[in-house]
């Protein structure tokens, strides 16, 4: 079985880019204007939204 060797580095930059952007978005919002198109492929891992449009609103200090 393969295993990369930088999984854990990139699940850590995840996670500290995540904790980041909660502490300065006051919300996230579906565009509301942008439809979502849907990409069917052969199972459910590869199947759904092609892109999702947010609007990002950021904390008033």
């Amino acid at each position: 079985m393969h295993a990369c060797l930088g999984a854990p580095l990139a699940r850590l930059e995840t996670t500290v880019a995540a904790q980041v952007l909660a502490e300065k978005l006051a919300a996230v919002r579906l565009d509301p204007n942008e439809p979502i198109e849907y990409v069917r492929g052969n199972n459910l891992s590869n199947s759904g939204p092609e892109r999702l449009i947010v609007k990002l609103e950021k904390i008033n200090d």
